[in-house]
């Protein structure tokens, strides 16, 4: 979150399941930090959001490969909750660790992404941790 501030976003909402994590960023300063679910955050706090959003979604186990379809990877149901619940704006979602993803996964979440936004736009960015490892989705209303 500090870099989305740096960078120049207005404001930053955001969540975790761990208590702790939560408390280590409203301390530093990100008082919209909530500890839940990350759908059911999604679910409660885009229905109050105006204008284009930016999503970063991150939210999963640190295992590789990552399964998209278990219940600890919460990846297809926020992007569920993004579309049932979001504005119509020109949005953009950011999706990380790619690189964690297998093919048939990637294959499968692109599948979902393009059935959920038909019009979307997809782009692959490196990080410092691998090339092609944000997959970038342009949404438009």
């Amino acid at each position: 979150m500090r870099l989305a501030r740096n960078i120049g976003f207005g404001s930053c909402w955001s969540c975790d399941i761990n208590q702790a994590s939560v408390d280590a960023a409203r301390a530093d300063g990100f008082a919209n930090t909530h500890c839940m679910p990350s759908p059911e955050f999604l679910a409660m706090i885009l229905p109050t959001l105006s204008g284009t959003i930016t999503f970063w979604l991150d939210a999963h186990p640190c295992v590789k490969p990552m399964d998209i379809t278990l219940q600890t990877v919460p990846l297809l149901a926020e992007l569920a909750a993004i579309r049932e619940h979001a504005n119509d704006g020109p949005h953009t979602i950011l999706i990380d660790d790619m690189r964690v993803i297998s093919f048939e996964h990637q294959t499968l979440l692109h599948g979902e992404i393009r059935r959920l936004w038909p019009t979307c736009e997809f782009r692959l960015w490196e990080d410092d941790l691998a090339p092609d490892d944000i997959l970038a989705v342009s949404l438009k209303p």
